[in-house]
């Protein structure tokens, strides 16, 4: 008896995995009252609470079981049933392994269909309630023996077949419970085994015997209780018996308690059912489903040979209708076998009824099946088991099915559940069928029979007939039952794809087009989905490519024209030779005219037949694909006839060749929408609405087109039978196919028809080279211009690509010769879109597109798999979903299938870039065969021809579209093939070809990958030397130019070129040069060598540009130094210059965008003087501004520039333009010299109206002039010096001065405030300095930590010979490139002191070009600093205060606040410096005897040589004037003997410059002239004022001032002309000032006259004017001799 238990889980704890540990934790004392499987399910469910299992009592030991997952299956295997799986060797080498029996559950997942004989009863004897009996004394200690019994009879024995325990016998005839101590309500836990007879009678009946077990072996005694019990597994409750005897399965109760019949039988406790016992039974044989029993008995009746009497019709009919009632479970179990009773009774019987009664219960078990998702039971029957019927029968399962099926599914039928049904699971039936005819074919030996004799008459039109029950409900039911349409829709199809192997071909391709006839244009979209699926299925059968009869190779020259066309178009002849093919293309093609979901599920259906064929193992072999695309030539066409409506690249380089594709349809329109386009014609009196939808679109018909796809005369021919129907509903008399001709179709409602009249076909004869009365691309057909999708578009353009790509060679170039010139140029477009389309984006972009990308949307698109992935999505229709005999998949599933983990995003990214690489070796090949076997035509007007262009578009789209690297090599030889084949193209003629090329080689310079980057520099390389060659060696312009304008391009586009990468590119290309053996000895290296310094030049300008975006300045400096790059090149220096302009435009800079333009018109007539249209060049500017000549005048003329066309209306727009930009800047001044320009070319014009406005326009101008000359206020900038300091920071601008004119009045602090916030946002706000005085700066004393900026304000600055030619304001402001700015100092360093003390220094900056200029700020090429000494300082200031009040005195009218308060600083600084500079204690120390003579002298000069300059004079007195020793060589001259005091005059004359040859009468001459011809007082003064400026030093820091005692005059001289102005002030004063300011009046006066009175003091004469006279009394001698130092009586004179 049991005494312990223990327990351990079988798998770890939170996981899944096998825990193979061998300790159990515990061994537990069992306690005997607690031995159900309940009691012990309750203590196993508490196993891991410890408190609950610390209760238990622990019986000391252990315990270890071996658990081990088995990975192979063990050796020497045993079945349940104790059968080896594999014979082995008695004995064995290793021990036997016995598996287990798993029972099977309630559920119809749980079990599977019986496929051994498996007959096992498994006994579980419960319990006995012994308890309560009163028959035995002793009933404690009890045993239950089991045993199996044949018969009732006395004397009978138990059946051996109950299985004995290990090592014990096999099989024995008793099983024996064990034996529970001192209980009399013992509970079992045994489990009988025991294998059932195969033939079970009444008799058999197990019998269960329970005996007492005496503990006392000298009373060992049993008492035989017996109970009996038949073949009823399930669990029950029986009654006791005291004994059993002979007879007792007779016994049987009779009713209503009276006892029952048969033997006496002694019951236990009055017959109460105290004994329970359970069973399992396991059995492939016997089943415990009562209706599937009654079915098996009947049909065994009915099939059974030797049966005598059979069952009545009603009664099989009754006995079939019950099968509908057959548990799930136990109808999958027997599946087989009922399956195949109910096959053998529907070939056996001869009864209608039974025979559709035996079809419903087909389809009630299939449909249940199907529900509970165990079809797969139902496809292994189909596959595995089912075999015609052995049973002797005139007919097969397929003709009785064929029979049966269209009376039940007739539409009369009511019974709409078993159509509806069927539908779902019609699949299973057409499999039945397709193998009962294979079977009966291979049976009967009919297999070696002709196809048309294979099946009967009769059972071809049972097809034909169940057919035609069939389609009507796919038509009108598809939108109540989708998925039973559906799936009906697929079986029919693989239904007609498997005839295809077995029955004649023309009868089943006659079906196909009668299936297909039922659809009709304008259908659901389902419908078309219906019929695509179909087509997909029926082209998937594996001969398919033997249907269509692929052309045999032959002869391209031997054939007709007639016969190309029928092999290039969807013409009649076509479609009968290849039915297949011709029927797709055809439904193909039409679907194209449908909305968009049609048109992707047609063409993707295509497309996976496409790709099936490449992927087929069987046709590897060369030639065997060349041969099966050329079945698919005319999808060129198709792809052609709506190249229009793929989507359009944007790019500029194809715009030329879309607007000749455009213009072949001359009468077509773009509409303004721009998915649409409709046709318009003027002379149509009816016109089209527009769509009032998206998906509304348009088609066009031509009248009196017949419209049609099919002829089952195909089918005939192809089974080489004569007409069957010969009612044909289609015609092919034209070679187009639309839309279906049936008249009973409707037009769907979003389709619109447009009829077009017949004259609207003819076309102009100009666009083409030759004219054919057929076309490829069936011209015929009506043209759509509603646009595609991508995803579509890939599609189709993937099957165009497939079939250029296998075709055969000689079969494309006569397709090729078929074309026409717009025929040629569509397809080469198609191979341009290919290239973009399939482009390769990146692993990057693939991912972040399979990320946002939900299921169900449109998917990036890759070949076919070859095996379809499960499908994930669970919200893409069902009915949407195209599948194919041969597994394949969609590219627009792939995404969604692969899923978003990192290998899935890697694989789909590889498959692009393998496609893209596909597709480029495909155009890359067809272009290739085109420009070898076309030459001539590409070569025709020098390659000015439409497909030339086309071809070069292509070639660069390879370059323009990211490639791989292996594409790429590829594509750089057939660049060098196309550079050596069609050179005129390239160097002669237009440069377009040459500049794009140029373009994209240069861009692939600057590839990361090394590879591309030798490749393209390669090329490069030999265009250059390609174009030296063609040019005689004189030269590579062209391709000099072309290179220049691409860099110059893709610095426009923003392209990064200075780098590494193309630095080293660049290097590169110099080495091949230099390392060229055939160039050395030419000027080839040298050119090559100028042109990429060009280069170089041109992308550090850019680069900075680009560093220095946030700076104008610098920015419009690096404009100007690319523009000048550019000098030979006029249309990109014409480029920059205008950005400049545009740029001081939007900057307020108007006259620097003026020079802008200007300079523009001056390169527009050096171009046009130099072509010699133009008499005048950039030298005509030079009035209007010095820098215009000097920088237009380097342009270079090359013949090769043919993408420039100035004119002489050119230029004069663009003078008229300079005009405004002048007015705009307020320089009127300049309008004169430009309209001298302009007035001449409208003359030669007579051109008067323009004339006249350019007259008035001048006029204004001078208006103009004139008012702001009076007002003052036009204000023409201020400039400034700001210098940078900081290598760190500007680097090479570090130490450099620059001059920058600011616009109107800004201020020193404004512009320091501007340049401060634009170099913080550069640099750092914590490193930026600012210097606000002008003293010199020291670079190797400051911090270079930081970077500095001084700033100084600055002034024009003009010597006084200039000052001749700019007499006014404006001319002092234009044209100017010196200034000048000032710093004062003393000698004790500090920078102010006392008048005496006080040097000032100037600084004399002159800048490389004149301002304005085309740009705001221009370099300091000169510098020049001098060093005033107090005399000059004070001499200056005074000179300023004159100049100062002599302005507001001579302007009219006079601004009286501005005069006031220069009258107000009267007294402050003259004073001051009279007191100190003319003070006695300064007096000359030079003789006064001989300066007299001297300054009579310069007096007389000044008076009479008018033409002798000011500095010349300033000069001859620096000359005879001794600094060193204070002495003048007038001692010399005095020291020599002569006769006259005169000749002493002409001695020093000779000294003077431009008085070499005066004698004594001209000085004679000259003093009586004294009184008459006396110059001026202040010109006097500005004669002498020339000092500080009598030698140009150029070394900074040279020294040149006059000596103390010419300025001690020089600053009398001053004073007295201050105090001349200041008189002539006040006199203005008192006539403006009005009645209350009388007073204010007189303090001026009296401040005057006190002034007066000092400086007579000082002077020694009286300096108060003459009241009479209202002046001073002019006396130009005495004047000059107070200027000179010289007394009154100094001279004779």
């Amino acid at each position: 008896m049991p005494f312990a238990w223990t327990a351990r889980p079988l798998f770890r704890l939170y996981s899944n995995e096998l825990d193979t540990s061998s300790d159990f934790t515990a061994i537990f004392r069992q306690e005997p009252n607690k031995l159900k499987d309940e009691e012990i399910l309750k203590i196993l469910s508490e196993y891991r609470k410890p408190d609950k299992m610390s209760r238990l009592t622990v019986v000391p030991g252990w315990l270890k079981v071996k658990v081990e997952q088995i990975k192979e299956l063990p050796k020497n295997s045993l079945t349940t049933s104790l059968s080896p799986l594999k014979e082995f060797p008695v004995p064995p080498k290793n021990e036997p392994t016995w598996e287990l029996m798993e029972f099977e559950g309630d559920s119809e997942k749980d079990v599977h269909p019986y496929t051994t004989y498996v007959n096992h009863l498994y006994v579980y004897p419960r319990s006995l309630s012994f308890d309560t009996q009163k028959t035995f004394t002793r009933a404690r200690n009890l045993a239950c023996v089991v045993e199996l019994r044949a018969s009732d009879e006395e004397g009978a024995h138990a059946l051996c077949n109950i299985y004995g325990r290990p090592g014990g016998p096999l099989f024995v005839s008793q099983c024996f419970c064990t034996v529970l101590h001192h209980s009399t309500v013992p509970t079992w836990y045994e489990e009988v085994k025991m294998k059932l007879p195969i033939h079970i009678h009444t008799k058999h009946h197990l019998l269960f015997t329970f005996y007492h077990i005496s503990c006392e072996p000298s009373k060992k005694r049993e008492s035989g209780i017996e109970s009996c019990v038949g073949l009823n597994v399930e669990e029950q409750a029986l009654p006791v018996a005291s004994h059993l005897p002979p007879g007792y399965l007779t016994v049987q109760p009779l009713g209503l308690g009276k006892g029952y019949a048969g033997p006496e039988v002694s019951w236990i406790d009055g017959q109460r059912a105290i004994f329970s016992v359970g069973f399992q039974l396991v059995s492939t044989v016997v089943t415990r489903d009562q209706h599937l029993h009654n079915m098996f008995s009947h049909t065994d009746r009915l099939l059974d040979p030797k049966s005598t009497s059979l069952p009545s019709e009603s009664e099989t009919c009754k006995i079939l209708k019950a099968a509908h009632a057959i548990q799930l479970p136990y109808c999958i179990t027997f599946l087989p076998t009922l399956l195949n009773h109910l096959f053998s009774l529907l070939v056996v019987t001869t009864s209608e009824e039974v025979g559709l009664n035996i079809i419903r219960v087909l389809i009630h078990m299939i449909h249940m099946i199907h529900e509970a998702g165990r079809k797969e039971v139902l496809q292994a029957y189909i596959k595995f088991v089912f075999v015609p019927p052995s049973v002797k029968s005139l007919t097969t399962v397929h003709e009785e099915m064929s029979r049966h099926l269209p009376i039940l599914l007739r539409p009369a039928n009511t019974d709409f559940l078993v159509v509806n049904k069927f539908m779902h699971h019609s699949n299973f039936f057409f499999e039945i069928i397709i193998k009962s005819m294979a079977q009966h074919l291979l049976a009967t030996g009919r297999i070696k029979m002709h196809r048309n004799e294979r099946f009967s008459a009769d059972f071809l039109f049972r097809i034909q007939n169940l057919l035609q029950v069939l389609c009507p409900y796919l038509i009108q039911k598809h939108k109540e039952m989708p998925e039973e349409t559906q799936e009906l829709n697929r079986s029919l199809a693989q239904f007609l794809k498997k005839c295809l192997t077995f029955m004649d071909r023309g009868y089943v391709f006659k079906l196909i087009n009668s299936y297909l006839d039922k659809f009709n244009p304008g259908d659901p979209k389902i419908l078309y989905d219906y019929k695509f699926t179909f087509l997909q299925i029926i082209c998937s059968h594996e001969h398919y490519v033997a249907f269509n009869l692929p052309f045999i190779h032959t002869r391209i020259g031997t054939k007709t024209r007639s016969e190309y066309m029928s092999e290039f178009c969807l013409s009649e002849e076509f479609c009968k030779q290849h039915f297949l093919v011709g029927l797709l293309l055809q439904e193909v093609r039409t679907s194209l005219n449908e909305v968009f979901q049609v048109r992707k599920t047609a063409v993707a259906t295509l497309r996976d037949l496409l790709a099936k064929h490449e992927l087929d193992d069987r046709y590897q072999n060369k030639g065997q694909l060349s041969r099966i695309l050329a079945l698919y030539v005319p999808w060129l066409g198709i792809v052609l006839e709506n190249l229009n409506r793929l989507n359009a690249i944007q790019e500029e380089s194809t715009k030329q060749s879309l607007d000749i594709l455009t213009a072949h349809g001359s009468n077509s329109h773009m509409s303004s929408s721009s998915s649409f386009l409709t046709y318009k014609d003027t002379n149509s009196s009816s016109s089209v609405g527009t769509p009032r939808s998206v998906n509304r679109l348009t088609l066009h018909l031509d009248q009196g087109q017949t419209a049609s796809f099919r002829d089952s005369a195909y089918f005939s021919a192809i089974a080489g039978q004569n007409l069957i129907n010969g009612n044909s509903s289609v015609s092919l008399d034209s070679d187009t196919s639309t839309v279906s001709g049936d008249a009973q179709s409707t037009i769907s409602q979003e389709t619109a028809i447009i009829r077009e009249p017949d004259n609207e076909t003819t076309k102009d004869a100009a666009t083409k080279t030759h004219l054919r009365s057929h076309s490829v691309t069936h011209s015929s057909q009506l043209i759509r211009y509603d646009k595609l999708h991508t995803t579509e578009v890939k599609d189709l353009l993937l099957c165009f690509m497939m079939v250029v790509k296998y075709l055969d060679n000689q079969y494309l170039i006569a397709w090729w010769q078929q074309c026409t010139e717009t025929e040629l140029l569509s397809f080469f477009r198609c191979i341009e879109i290919c290239l973009h389309q399939f482009k390769y984006l990146g692993k990057r972009h693939i991912a972040t597109k399979s990320g946002s990308t939900k299921p169900g949307a449109i998917k990036a698109m890759t070949l076919p798999a070859r095996m379809q992935p499960p499908d994930f999505s669970g919200d893409v229709p069902s009915a949407l979903t195209i599948h194919t005999g041969s597994n394949s998949i969609g590219r627009d599933n792939i995404q969604q299938i692969v899923g978003d983990t990192e290998s899935s995003k890697l694989y789909q990214a590889l498959l692009e870039a393998n496609m893209a690489t596909e597709v480029g070796l495909i155009a890359l090949d067809a272009l290739g065969l085109y420009c070898i076997h076309f030459k001539d035509n590409l070569l025709s007007l020098q390659g000015e021809n439409a497909i030339m262009r086309k071809v070069f578009d292509i070639y660069l789209s390879f370059l323009q579209v990211g490639q791989s690297e292996t594409l790429f090599r590829h594509v750089f030889a057939a660049l060098r093939a196309y550079i050596n084949n069609f050179s005129v193209a390239l160097f002669q003629g237009n440069a377009q070809f040459c500049g794009r090329l140029c373009y994209e080689l240069l861009r692939c310079c600057n590839s990361r990958l090394s590879t591309i980057r030798q490749e393209s520099c390669a090329l490069l390389y030999l265009l250059m030397r390609s174009n030296f060659e063609f040019s005689s060696r004189k030269g590579l312009t062209r391709v000099h130019l072309q290179v220049i304008i691409s860099v110059s391009q893709m610095l426009g586009n923003v392209i990064g070129l200075n780098n590494a990468r193309f630095q080293e590119s660049l290097s590169l290309i110099n080495s091949y040069a230099s390392s060229d053996k055939v160039m050395k000895g030419t000027g080839f290296p040298g050119e090559v060598k100028d042109l990429t310094k060009r280069i170089r030049t041109v992308l550090m300008a850019t680069a900075q540009m680009r560093e220095h975006h946030h700076d104008p300045e610098m920015l419009v400096d690096l404009q100007h130094s690319l523009a000048n790059s550019y000098a030979s090149t006029p249309e990109l220096r014409h480029t920059w210059l205008e950005t400049m302009s545009r740029n001081h435009v939007r900057d307020g800079n108007f006259s620097e965008a003026a020079m802008c333009q200007l300079h523009v018109a001056a390169l527009m007539a050096e171009y046009l003087k130099l072509k010699k249209v133009h008499p005048w060049g950039a030298e005509a500017f030079n009035k209007i501004s010095s820098n215009i000549a000097h920088d237009e005048r380097s342009l270079k003329l090359d013949a090769g520039v043919q993408d420039i066309q100035y004119t002489e209306f050119i230029l004069l727009e663009q003078l008229e333009q300079c005009a405004d930009y002048m007015e705009k800047a307020e320089r009127y001044e300049l309008l004169g010299e430009l309209n001298r320009l302009i007035i001449p070319i409208y003359e030669n014009k007579r051109n008067y109206e323009a004339l006249a406005h350019r007259y008035k326009t001048l006029a204004q101008a001078y208006s103009k002039i004139v008012e702001v000359t009076r007002s003052g206020r036009r204000l023409l900038g201020r400039y400034y010096r700001v210098a940078f300091f900081g290598q760190a920071y500007f680097e090479e601008d570090s130490g450099v001065e620059y001059i920058y004119k600011e616009p109107k009045v800004t201020s020193l602090s404004e512009i320091s405030e501007r340049l401060y916030r634009l170099y913080c946002d550069k640099f750092g706000q914590e490193v930026i300095k600012i210097i606000m005085d002008s003293v010199p700066v020291d670079p190797s004393v400051l911090d270079p930590k930081y970077a500095y900026i001084q700033v100084t304000s600055v002034t024009s600055y003009f010597e006084k010979g200039d000052l001749e030619d700019r007499q006014t304001e404006f001319e002092q402001s234009h044209d100017i490139n010196c200034f000048m700015y000032e710093t004062p100092f003393t000698k004790d360093g500090k920078a102010q002191g006392n008048p005496e003390d006080q040097w000032k220094r100037r600084t004399i900056l002159t800048t490389l070009y004149t301002f304005p200029y085309v740009k705001k700020r221009i370099a300091v090429v000169k510098r020049r600093v001098l060093e005033l000494n107090p005399i000059e300082v004070a001499l200056d200031e005074m000179q300023l205060r004159v100049a100062e009040l002599e302005e507001v005195v001579f302007s009219k009218p006079t601004d009286t606040k501005k005069l006031q308060l220069r009258l107000q600083a009267m007294n402050a600084g003259p004073f001051t410096y009279a007191s100190i500079f003319l003070d006695p204690s300064h007096a000359s120390q030079y003789p006064d005897d001989k300066l007299d003579d001297l300054k009579d002298i310069y007096r007389w000069v000044a008076e009479a040589w008018e033409d002798i300059p000011n500095i010349s004079l300033v000069r001859s007195w620096k000359k005879n004037l001794d600094h060193e020793g204070g002495h003048f060589k007038l001692e010399s001259v005095c020291e020599t003997q002569v006769e006259d005091e005169n000749d002493k005059l002409v001695l020093l004359l000779e000294n003077v410059l431009g008085c070499d040859d005066v004698n004594a009468e001209d000085i004679i001459e000259r003093i009586a002239n004294d009184e008459i011809d006396e110059i001026t007082d202040n010109d006097i003064v500005e004669i002498l004022a020339q000092g500080e400026v009598i030698e140009e030093e150029e070394d900074y820091g040279r020294k040149s001032f006059i000596p103390h005692l010419e300025g001690f005059k020089m600053i009398e001289a001053t004073l007295q002309e201050f105090v001349k102005i200041c008189y002539t002030a006040l006199q203005i004063n008192g006539k403006l000032i009005s009645s209350d300011q009388i007073e204010y009046q007189e303090v001026l006066r009296q401040n005057y006259q006190k002034l007066c009175q000092e400086l007579s003091t000082l002077f020694g004469e009286s300096l108060w004017p003459d009241e009479e006279i209202g002046c001073f009394k002019r006396n130009s001698q005495a004047l000059f001799s107070v200027i000179s130092g010289a007394s009154g009586n100094s001279s004779n004179a």
